[in-house]
């Protein structure tokens, strides 16, 4: 997922997808997660852990604040989640209001990197069907990002 992140902000930035899961890996990976704040491949990469979170975003709903952090960065957030399942991580490349509600699309490196509404991911399988997007979000473990 943080390739993916890193590789759409290349292409943001009108430079060619080159980042790689090896440069990434020997940049940031260390002990089974990620720095609170590290430089990978040219970028800087902030890290938001569930409390920092509730403490940032206020009286705003989770859907809300990451629709706000998707307003300001619009390669994605990798949202990454640990359950019994496993480990897993998507990014959240963007949103639309559709009948008033947020929908949520994101990359999913289960389902061959493909772009998906969140609902159709592997993140959102390991929860009950009827999960709202809302409570993924507050079940998050990490949040990345391009500082």
């Amino acid at each position: 997922a943080v390739v993916n992140l890193l590789r759409r902000k290349q292409v943001w930035g009108g430079k060619d997808a080159t980042i790689t899961a090896e440069e990434v890996r020997k940049y940031n990976y260390h002990d089974g997660g990620y720095y609170w704040e590290t430089k990978c491949c040219g970028y800087t990469m902030k890290y938001a852990n569930r409390s920092s979170v509730n403490k940032t975003k206020g009286d705003l709903s989770y859907s809300e604040y990451i629709q706000r952090l998707l307003d300001e960065r619009p390669e994605g957030i990798v949202l990454y989640t640990q359950h019994d399942y496993g480990p897993h991580a998507v990014t959240i490349t963007n949103y639309e209001i559709i009948d008033g509600k947020i929908q949520f699309f994101v990359m999913d490196s289960k389902n061959a990197g493909n772009k998906l509404k969140l609902e159709d991911t592997a993140l959102y399988s390991q929860y009950k069907s009827s999960i709202t997007a809302e409570e993924i979000f507050s079940k998050m473990h990490n949040l990345y990002y391009v500082k």
